[in-house]
């Protein structure tokens, strides 16, 4: 299925006046250590308290949900309107361990061992990281409802590799065919993409089709 993002770097919405849309895609970049939004747990019943259900707070989720809030407060002018459908893209880079690099002489070289993508349990599920960033991104005030995303691309990479890296004695077997992914860092972080996948609403509201629960 081809994918809703606008083709053409260059393609912008012309919103109504007054009106407050995403207009062209917005990348947010920013360091940190990615982590993702805990499971729900349930806790048994206690007292004349029942079962329900919590969510388990993973460690540096509150910090990490913080960084996104604050950077897109600060570097994004641009808010959707309640009624825009949007996508949004995010890579995260993680940080390597050292048991991926040699020691001694061969310290900064990438060993045999090394993988090339982050698959173990702790670097944490890809899902439960995209949700996170949308949380994040309602917090700031760039959605008003993570429903709006219609579309979303997640990844998670380890920072970009240099040759460097791979010229020790036993490089990985991965070295020869290494590409990075889209938007991988050179460092610990993510960059998010936000943009607009359908116009804005005066149209809408022009021939009638738009109320307060939506689209006719």
């Amino acid at each position: 299925m081809p994918s809703l993002r606008p083709t053409g770097g260059a393609r912008r919405i012309s919103p109504a006046k007054g009106e407050s849309v995403i207009t062209h895609e917005i990348t947010i970049t920013l360091p940190g250590t990615p982590t993702s939004l805990g499971s729900l747990k349930c806790i048994g019943q206690r007292g004349k308290v029942k079962h329900q259900l919590v969510q388990d707070f993973r460690p540096g989720q509150a910090r990490w949900q913080k960084a996104i809030v604050e950077t897109t407060r600060t570097k994004v002018r641009q808010t959707a309107d309640q009624y825009e459908a949007v996508g949004v893209e995010a890579t995260f880079t993680i940080a390597r361990p050292s048991s991926h690099f040699g020691t001694g002489r061969n310290e900064g070289y990438l060993n045999v061992r090394a993988p090339l993508h982050p698959t173990t349990h702790n670097t944490n599920d890809i899902d439960k990281m995209v949700r996170l960033v949308l949380d994040a991104l309602q917090s700031a005030g760039l959605l008003v409802d993570d429903a709006q995303v219609v579309e979303e691309t997640g990844r998670k990479s380890f920072p970009l590799v240099t040759p460097l890296q791979l010229s020790g004695p036993k490089p990985p077997a991965w070295g020869p065919v290494y590409e990075p992914l889209p938007d991988a860092l050179p460092y610990p972080g993510a960059r998010i993409r936000v943009y607009p996948v359908s116009p804005p609403t005066a149209p809408y509201q022009a021939a009638g089709l738009l109320t307060e629960d939506g689209l006719r």
